[in-house]
């Protein structure tokens, strides 16, 4: 008959219409859990969060040292801060110094990395893991205390347990953070932001 013709025809349409908005407007499954992190979380429980789940996977990604000389911008996290480029590295370097407040490991092309051991300042670290950026949060006071919670975290379980085991022509393997400037020549001393550190059996000789 004509009228259930009508109504299955109706019924077709409303389907359509909802399958139609769910598509427009359901988020990506990434993008929804990061905005109720953000909404729900601390500062301090969203790096919690990010290091229990997305430390590993991070460190992965770290660029070998002999690299950093050829980085491009597209291999690192940006942000809207400074106009610098951040990047994770990794090698396997000779501890040269050690004071209170750092220690000094080899780098290619005689260049050295100043680890600190102390005091940990900046956003180096949260920078370059692309975890969160600071307009993602409701002020940049919010992303200032993640930051600060996530170079606690690297002072406390990343350098500290070795600190007193660490000598003058020791070896590491190492992860860490790095902050370059696009376009400019590599300093002499690179700050690094550790984010793994293994010492190793080995010769004393430099990188």
């Amino acid at each position: 008959m004509p009228w259930k013709r009508l109504i299955k025809i109706s019924l077709l349409v409303v389907v359509g219409l909802i399958a139609l908005r769910l598509a427009v407007f359901t988020e990506p499954l990434d993008k929804h859990r990061e905005a109720a992190l953000l909404e729900t979380f601390s500062p301090e429980q969203l790096v919690d969060y990010h290091w229990e789940h997305d430390l590993a996977p991070t460190l992965v990604k770290a660029l070998p040292v002999e690299k950093m000389a050829f980085l491009s911008t597209e291999e690192g996290h940006v942000t809207d801060i400074g106009g610098k480029v951040y990047f994770l590295l990794k090698g396997t370097s000779t501890i040269t110094a050690i004071n209170q407040q750092s220690l000094l490991i080899s780098l290619p092309d005689n260049r050295h990395g100043r680890l600190p051991v102390k005091l940990l300042f900046g956003n180096t670290a949260v920078a370059s893991t692309g975890w969160f950026q600071a307009n993602d949060f409701a002020n940049t006071m919010d992303y200032n205390a993640a930051s600060a919670s996530l170079n606690q975290r690297l002072l406390e379980t990343v350098v500290k347990p070795l600190l007193d085991s660490l000598v003058v022509g020791g070896r590491l393997d190492w992860v860490g953070a790095v902050a370059l400037d696009p376009g400019q020549p590599l300093p002499a001393i690179l700050d690094i932001a550790p984010f793994q550190l293994v010492q190793t059996a080995g010769s004393t000789s430099s990188q």
